[in-house]
């Protein structure tokens, strides 16, 4: 089995949690011993589209927002961040709260624009 460089690998062992592996690779792997996830080290951009926003004029416009974020603080503390980032959170949560919040927020703050100010954003 072949880890490549820029991931972080849970891996666990009959069920249990062992840690983050290191890349490389790992010859005779044992078989109760599995990858449990592998997540990005690299910056991660999430596109969301948001149609139909009323502006402070009610007039109603689309968007299309990027949002650039990596998961972990710092290299000390990655495998504590991927372990809370797949136990607690995962990624279809992640993907499903990213998409409410910056639809929500970008609404309320286009309520506020007049429609000649959107494009200066």
């Amino acid at each position: 089995m072949n880890i490549p460089t820029g991931l972080m690998v849970l891996e666990q062992s009959c069920g249990k949690d062992k840690g983050l592996m290191e890349p490389g690779c790992y010859m005779c792997y044992c078989c109760w011993d599995s990858v449990q996830v592998m997540i990005s080290k690299n910056t991660i951009r999430f596109r969301c589209p948001i149609l139909g926003i009323p502006t402070k004029d009610n007039v109603l416009i689309d968007a299309d927002i990027g949002i650039n974020f990596h998961i972990g603080r710092s290299e000390d503390t990655l495998e504590e961040d991927a372990r809370k980032f797949y136990y607690n959170f995962g990624p279809n949560r992640l993907e499903e709260l990213l998409k409410e919040e910056c639809e929500e927020g970008i609404r309320t703050f286009l309520k506020t624009i007049k429609v000649n100010r959107v494009r200066d954003i």
